[in-house]
């Protein structure tokens, strides 16, 4: 039996981690014998003669699948404790912990590889993130790199968008014009690759003239660029580019920098001298682009420390158009037009708006929204966030302006009725054109007619309680929008409804608006212990929010989502004039019936909410 047991044990087909194994009592397990000589066909185990022979038969082995490192793992565990429990020990001859033990290398090799493997990969991301602070040159640099290998476009996208707020389109100039030197003097060893990567170059070049054409404008950057296109042209295998450029070169005395209210500030350069040689006798240093350039006393970054604080719109500009924006512009009410003349043409709008479709109101909102929203160019944000003074044509506050005027239309609509039923009445209209517009994915109306309703009502107001009661349905559509527009975790659940809106959809402006200026007023622009650093953590992630904003543009303009007919006589509804804010103050509460005056019945009523806090 003990000659079986051995030849069981030592065929091939044995699977050193089988139920048998594992399910061996140590209560039966046999006890070491002392060693022995025998002949040298038993040398291979030593087992003594009690040991019980297995009653199970043996079957063939599937063939073995890719094992991980788990199984592998688990199997030598498995193997361990099998043999302790089941095999004696032995000082003569290979035996089966020897085997054991021969595998356990392999397996920790194994083991340990994967973990390495894992462990390269964490250290590869962290390389990955960008670096918070760089030297302008360190910036320039990657910029040429990636122009040449494509790895990440984002950077050079971000890069062209805010460089002007460190930087000069001149110093940006002299490293193209050095990079295509340099690559004219080790072209001997691979010329291939250097004339890959001149025409890379030029590729750059070519998509920072259509983006941002009015950066050449600026003083001293027409010479660096005449000298770059000079270089270009001399190459046959740049022809291409180059009689694109030329025309472009003709342009540069009509151009206008847009951007210089916020960009840094440069000195004029004189452009008589020899623009051939401007790039050895300058060089691209941090220090002379420290002492060439200089922010206006304006534009100086603001430290949250400081107790100075620039004077700005609010980070949601909704409730300042509310209490303030209201009193002036088309919004304002006339001085000679008494409020009951104003209640009546409320009340006659209302009424038009009663027998309208909530689909056509919806689909106007969004046309004159949507073309607002596709006015705004990417520096545009920049220059909402980096300026105090704030224009009202430019196209961020133009869009902010009708979005205020909006949210007053909803609450003059509503508060304009004396008793609750006639304002659920109103409020269950609007609440279905607030469900159309949230099937548009417009994110910027629905937030307006959200603020709108809420700033109609207060707590414990019998007018809310009648619609819960009335319309169930539509309280929860409310309530669920109300959710969604919250500021809870940073606006998180309007940032994953965002996120995953299919087709075009305008998102709600102010929530970005409040992204960036955070951004702005929370980090510095330079380090603060070497002013040639460039906080560059803090400009890339401004360029995320706005190349957020700018996904969102590129889908209104791909889908035909919004390409609606234009109605002149809602168009028309909806700029109608508004109540002030005094007036949204007095009639916020229900009036008595019984007494002719516009005074709320409740005088110890406060302010209205704030729109923007839904």
């Amino acid at each position: 039996m003990s000659r079986e047991l051995i030849h069981h044990i030592g065929k091939k087909s044995r699977n050193a981690a089988s139920p048998s194994v594992l399910r061996t009592s140590p209560s039966r397990a046999a006890t070491p014998t002392a060693p022995s000589s025998r002949r040298n066909d038993e040398e291979d185990i030593n087992i003594s003669p009690t040991t019980p022979s297995p009653s199970h038969p043996v079957f063939p082995i599937s063939p073995i699948r890719a094992r991980s490192t788990g199984d592998l793992l688990h199997m030598h565990e498995a193997l361990t404790v099998a043999m302790d429990s089941n095999f004696p020990t032995s000082s003569e001859g290979p035996s089966v912990h020897r085997m054991v033990n021969e595998e356990l290398p392999q397996l920790s090799e194994i083991a340990k590889d994967e973990v390495d493997a894992s462990t390269r990969k964490d250290i590869k991301e962290k390389e990955s993130r960008p670096g918070q602070y760089a030297t302008l040159n360190d910036l320039l640099d990657k910029l040429l790199f990636l122009a040449v290998s494509g790895d990440d476009p984002s950077y050079i996208t971000h890069f062209l968008l805010t460089y002007r707020r460190f930087a000069s389109p001149r110093s940006v100039i002299l490293a193209m014009q050095k990079r295509i030197r340099e690559l004219d003097e080790q072209s001997s060893g691979d010329p291939m690759f250097a004339c890959f990567a001149q025409m890379r170059i030029c590729h750059l070049l070519e998509v920072w003239i259509r983006d941002y054409p009015y950066d050449f404008a600026v003083p001293g950057t027409a010479s660096a660029l005449s000298a770059l296109i000079t270089s270009i042209i001399s190459k046959t295998y740049l022809l291409h580019y180059g009689s694109e450029f030329l025309p472009f070169l003709e342009m540069l005395p009509t151009l206008v920098d847009h951007d210089a209210a916020w960009a840094l500030k440069v000195d004029v350069v004189d452009e008589s001298e020899d623009t051939d040689s401007l790039l050895e006798e300058e060089g691209l240093h941090p220090s002379s682009d420290a002492t060439i350039f200089s922010l206006p006393a304006q534009d100086q970054p603001i430290s949250l420390s400081s107790g100075a604080a620039r004077e700005r719109k609010p980070s949601f500009p909704l409730p300042s158009m509310l209490t303030n924006g209201s009193k002036s512009g088309n919004s304002s009410v006339d001085m000679d037009t008494s409020e009951k003349q104003q209640i009546k043409d409320l009340l006659k709008l209302s009424q038009e708006i009663q027998v309208l479709e909530s689909e056509e109101i919806a689909q106007e909102i969004t046309r004159i929204e949507v073309k607002l929203f596709l006015d705004i160019q990417p520096r545009h944000w920049l220059a909402y966030t980096f300026v105090s003074k704030k224009d009202e044509n430019e196209p961020i506050s133009a869009f902010n302006t009708v979005s205020n005027h909006l949210a007053d239309w909803v609450v003059s609509l509503i508060l304009c009725h004396k008793t609750p039923r006639a304002r659920v009445k109103q409020i269950e209209k609007l609440v279905e054109i607030a469900q159309r517009l949230r099937a548009m994915n417009n994110y910027s109306a629905l937030r307006a007619f959200v603020a709108g309703i809420n700033n109609a009502t207060y707590p414990d107001d019998e007018t809310m309680e009648q619609f819960k009661a009335k319309c169930p349905d539509q309280a929860k559509n409310l309530q669920s929008w109300d959710v969604l527009l919250q500021h809870i975790r940073s606006h998180r659940a309007y940032r994953l409804a965002l996120r995953n809106s299919k087709g075009a959809c305008i998102p709600a402006l102010e929530v970005h608006m409040s992204d960036l200026i955070k951004a702005h007023e929370g980090n510095g622009e330079f380090h603060t212990s070497d002013a040639s650093k460039i906080h560059w953590g803090k400009f890339n992630m401004m360029g995320k929010f706005i190349s957020g904003t700018a996904q969102c543009q590129a889908q209104c303009r791909t889908a035909a989502d919004y390409n609606f007919t234009e109605r002149r006589h809602i168009s028309e509804l909806l700029q109608r004039n508004v109540m002030n804010d005094q007036m949204q103050k007095t009639r916020m509460a229900p009036i008595d019936p019984e007494v002719d005056d516009y005074r709320p019945t409740h005088p110890g009523i406060g302010p209205a909410r704030d729109a923007a806090r839904l």
